[in-house]
């Protein structure tokens, strides 16, 4: 029997869990896997109901994690699907802890807009939480907008990582 384990933040532990259960309900559904949380630790057992789908106890590792990692259950849940990828970047790989606030705020831009645009552009799902800022989207999507986010924790402008994306094929606008 398959399983695999994560560990969450406990702040998004009552995320995970949802209002009477609902959330680790719809993933253990969906997926035929059981969820065991530890709300004390943020430790997440993941383990596969029946030997049948292999992929299952992956796919709900990677819904667990998102949801770790600040996303929405809805956005998380589109995991579910084959075509779509999760993929967390951990901005001190990059950048100093001293630094980490300011490239935040950059990733994030004024009032969200540069964060909004990305995921307009890209068409991904965008999450900045603690040290990481993770996308979720189809591969190719999920390549681009990280092309833009490595972009601006290594301190490019806005308008550069706009521009690339536009010169990928994707749009301009804010």
């Amino acid at each position: 029997m398959e399983e695999e384990f994560v560990k969450i933040p406990r702040s998004r532990i009552a995320v995970l869990i949802g209002k009477n259960g609902e959330i680790k309900k719809e993933i253990e559904k969906t997926l035929g896997v059981r969820l065991k949380i530890d709300s004390k630790s943020g430790d997440v057992e993941i383990r596969e109901d029946s030997p049948v789908e292999s992929l299952a106890v992956y796919k709900a590792a990677q819904v667990v994690r998102a949801i770790g990692r600040g996303f929405p259950p809805k956005k998380a849940f589109f995991l579910f699907d084959d075509k779509y990828y999760l993929n967390i970047v951990d901005i001190t790989s990059y950048v100093s802890d001293k630094q980490l606030e300011r490239v935040r705020a950059r990733l994030i831009g004024r009032s969200g807009s540069f964060r909004k645009a990305l995921e307009t552009d890209t068409n991904t799902f965008i999450a900045i939480e603690g040290r990481t800022v993770s996308v979720i989207g189809e591969m190719e999507e999920v390549t681009k907008a990280e092309k833009a986010i490595e972009m601006i924790i290594k301190g490019a402008r806005h308008n550069a990582a706009y521009r690339a994306l536009k010169d990928s094929g994707d749009k301009l606008e804010i």
